[in-house]
């Protein structure tokens, strides 16, 4: 029960930083392209294994777009459409029915 308590706690600590990255990224203007497409990358890669796909995509296509020619992030995208690629699809035909 304690080990369950420690790891939602680390689970939240994680979850606040990288929200707060994610609006450092949001209000800061970076003229490094490929510091900001592995910063994307990286936060696209955690919430995959936090199991919050639609986040990971978001992430993950922004850093596919500013470093189209990176390998590894094309790999990470195409990886998050193959293991889950049923669960956005639906997101999609949801905003397309609506």
């Amino acid at each position: 029960m304690e080990e369950t308590l420690h790891a939602d706690a680390l689970g939240d600590i994680c979850d606040q930083q990288l929200d707060k990255i994610q609006q450092l990224l949001e209000t800061t203007t970076l003229n490094d392209t490929k510091f900001t497409s592995k910063i994307e990358h990286s936060i696209g890669r955690v919430r995959f294994k936090q199991g919050k796909f639609f986040e990971s995509e978001t992430h993950l296509i922004k850093a596919t777009e500013l470093d189209p020619e990176n390998i590894e992030y094309q790999f990470s995208l195409a990886t998050l459409y193959a293991t889950n690629g049923i669960q956005i699809a639906f997101k999609y035909m949801h905003i397309l029915t609506n």
